[in-house]
């Protein structure tokens, strides 16, 4: 094998070598930034009553989250999931409440949870169910909180009492600094 031959041979070799390896690294650093934990605590119920205009109830609960990952998440297809058993026998989509001054009730679909990087999120979400759907939802046993944590697709839960007796919620839990 003559000069130029083996300089063009390792000139490639070494081409490859940096691509392979900025390749590499770019996966390795991402992989490393959507390393960490999402946190996501649910304080239900806190607030909960029978609604005058038409048969039926609502719930309000509380979710807390925490996103310890180096890249922002968000948690799409919110769900609360009524079981009997093991069954879901059962499932609402949660609204976000608004009251006006007026003082009626109301509500706007939630729409997917935005959760920055290293920062808490607060978020309250309400439960309408009316009748007949009100006796299935009384009738559960337990009910969870479901998401999806995008990006990354993973399946996201926390628990919710059963509908049925409303108790309110305690406080959050205060932590003391270390």
């Amino acid at each position: 094998m003559d000069a130029a031959t083996a300089t063009l041979i390792a000139g490639g070799l070494g081409i490859v070598g940096a691509l392979l390896g900025a390749v590499v690294g770019l996966v390795v650093q991402d992989r490393l930034r959507r390393r960490g934990e999402v946190r996501f605590d649910i304080r239900a119920w806190v607030e909960g009553r029978s609604l005058t205009s038409h048969p039926g109830e609502y719930r309000e609960f509380e979710a807390r989250g925490f996103n310890d990952r180096d890249v922002n998440a968000a948690l799409w297809n919110l769900e609360v999931e009524f079981y009997e058993g093991e069954d879901v026998i059962a499932r609402m989509l949660p609204e976000l409440p608004e009251r006006p001054s007026r003082g009626a009730i109301l509500g706007t679909p939630a729409e997917p949870i935005e959760l920055p990087s290293r920062r808490s999120v607060y978020q309250t979400m309400r439960l309408e169910a009316r009748d007949p759907f009100l006796e299935t939802v009384k009738r559960a046993d337990r009910a969870r909180f479901v998401a999806v944590i995008v990006p990354g697709n993973e399946r996201i839960s926390a628990p919710l009492p059963p509908w049925t007796p409303f108790e309110r919620a305690r406080p959050w839990p205060i932590h003391p600094s270390t």
